[in-house]
C-alpha cells in the first residue's frame, strides 16, 4: 500500500508540474478541470478496485497456493486480460491475440505436467 501511495503522490505532482509547463492556461483553465473530471472515475477504478482490491486479494491467495501453480496462473494474466477485454469491453480479438493466448495456455499445460509422468511416457515410447 505504501508503494502505491508514494507512486500516486509522485505521479500527481508530476502531472501538475507537466500541466503547468505545457498548458498555457495552467491549472486554472476550465478545460483542465473538464478533462480531469472526465478521467476521475477511470482513475479511481484503476487505483482503488484494480490495484487496491485485486492485488491485495492476489497476494493473500498466493500465500495459500502452491508456488508453482501460482506462478503458472500469474503468467496467464495476459490471457485473462484478453478474455476480459472481449467479454466486458467488447474489444475485437485478432488471430495474433489468439495465437499468443494459445501458446501461453500450451506452455502452462506443459509446465503443469509432472516430470515423472513425462519420463515414464518417454521410456514407454
Amino acid at each position: 500500500m505504501g508503494q502505491f501511495s508514494v507512486c500516486a503522490v509522485l505521479s500527481g505532482i508530476s502531472a501538475i508540474i507537466w500541466r503547468l509547463y505545457h498548458h498555457q492556461g495552467g491549472i486554472l483553465d476550465p478545460v483542465y478541470y473538464q478533462g480531469f473530471s472526465t478521467a476521475l472515475l477511470p482513475i479511481l477504478y484503476g487505483g482503488l478496485i484494480s490495484v487496491g482490491i485485486a492485488y491485495t486479494l492476489q497476494i493473500k491467495a498466493q500465500q495459500k497456493a502452491d508456488p508453482a501453480a501460482a506462478a503458472v496462473i500469474l503468467c496467464l494474466e495476459g490471457v485473462f486480460a484478453l478474455i476480459g477485454s472481449f467479454l466486458i469491453l467488447g474489444e475485437a480479438i485478432h488471430v495474433r491475440n489468439l495465437g499468443g493466448a494459445f501458446l501461453m495456455l500450451l506452455a502452462m499445460i506443459l509446465v503443469s505436467i509432472p516430470k515423472k509422468m513425462l519420463t515414464e511416457t518417454a521410456s514407454q515410447i
